[in-house]
């Protein structure tokens, strides 16, 4: 069995679930088919569909489907997502904040893990070496670092420091794994718009916290330095 008849028949199973449960889909084929990708997208992107577009997958197989992709950038031309503060924020300002989130998270990681090498007794540079060599996670840099501080008399860090600092995983984990599949796959306007929003909401308090966070781990390890 080839592959493009394997795609045909999930497809046709999922048809008539979706169908069962009155949701309306378009097809481009509902047979076997000889068309060019080309035709099939065009096929797609006279189906009306204000939310989605489809597009090519960038795959070098001989034979391949398109996919259903979000077409948030024609979506958001005339829409866009308000936090708790009434502030309307735009998709392309919704990337901009994703972005320094994740530069946030990965500062933070990098100073974490230069902090605890220079905690540790030795040459800094194979300290900092030898936490990459032994794929420590940050949780577990963190944890470690925490246990080498916490047993000195004065500590480097709050315990309400280290509470935020444990955050980092999940927050990082959230922003690049899974932000946008909260309200992208939403087909009802109501439901993607309130979901939207509420990222936005809960996106813009992720920054405030998290780039103080920033500010004083990088101040810390600066400090650090400078003491060894």
């Amino acid at each position: 069995m080839k592959e493009k008849d394997i795609n045909l028949n999930i497809m046709l199973a999922c048809l008539d679930e979706l169908v069962k449960h009155g949701v309306t889909v378009v097809c481009s084929r509902i047979k076997d088919e000889n068309d060019p990708v080309g035709s099939e997208v065009k096929e797609a992107n006279a189906s009306g569909n204000p939310l989605f577009k489809m597009a090519r997958m960038p795959l070098t197989l001989k034979e391949t489907n398109f996919i259903k992709i979000p077409h948030l950038a024609t979506y958001f031309k005339t829409k866009g997502g308000y936090n708790s503060l009434g502030m309307k924020i735009t998709l392309e300002q919704f990337h901009q904040n994703v972005g320094e989130i994740l530069m946030y998270c990965q500062c933070v990681e990098e100073n974490v893990k230069r902090i605890y090498a220079h905690m540790q007794q030795g040459d800094y540079s194979l300290n900092r070496l030898r936490i990459d060599e032994e794929r420590m996670t940050l949780g577990q840099v963190i944890t470690a670092m925490k246990t080498l501080d916490q047993s000195r008399k004065n500590t480097f860090f709050t315990e309400r420091d280290y509470g935020y600092l444990f955050l980092i995983t999940k927050t990082r984990n959230e922003y690049a794994h899974n932000v946008y599949t909260h309200f992208c796959y939403l087909c009802d306007p109501d439901a993607f718009d309130h979901s939207y929003d509420q990222c936005v909401d809960d996106m813009m308090k992720d920054k405030v916290w998290l780039s103080a966070l920033y500010e004083a781990v990088e101040d810390a390890r600066l400090l650090y330095e400078k003491e060894n």
